[in-house]
């Protein structure tokens, strides 16, 4: 009886996650905020955009399911690291969410063109408090099978 409970429940793979900030601060309240949920994640840092290209390209790596990235980074910033995953067939079904503390409008729009699946506000808060049911907290919750 209990192999069929077993088999009956089905198995969640691990999911993935790979923070890209070049801020310490910042990536410690990211990873503390996905480890609050309790997922059992797996979380990979880069700080960088290149370090994290690097990450996806090393064939060992497995690929994460959801990438947090910040927006403003030196040398290669937000935007230039998703048109280069982007060229990528391989990391097309990657979730990618931005962060910044002020996300504007033109970002907004160049990131949309770009596949980026949400904007999340820094620092980084995955609570439930006042948020809409199309927000991008959920979103990024349902991703990552909240």
């Amino acid at each position: 009886m209990a192999i069929k409970e077993n088999m009956q429940k089905k198995e969640r793979p691990q999911r993935s996650v790979l923070i890209i900030d070049d801020n310490v601060k910042d990536i410690e309240r990211a990873k503390s905020e996905l480890e609050s949920l309790n997922l059992g994640l797996m979380i990979d840092v880069a700080k960088s955009g290149e370090e994290g290209i690097l990450m996806l390209t090393r064939s060992e790596t497995r690929l994460p399911d959801v990438i947090l990235l910040d927006i403003q980074m030196p040398k290669m910033g937000a935007f230039e690291f998703l048109r280069i995953i982007r060229s990528y067939h391989s990391f097309l079904k990657i979730k990618v969410y931005l962060m910044n503390s002020l996300p504007d409008e033109y970002d907004k729009i160049r990131a949309k063109k770009l596949g980026v699946s949400g904007h999340l506000s820094k620092p980084i808060d995955l609570s439930n408090e006042g948020v809409s049911k199309d927000s991008s907290k959920n979103k990024l919750k349902k991703d990552l099978g909240v």
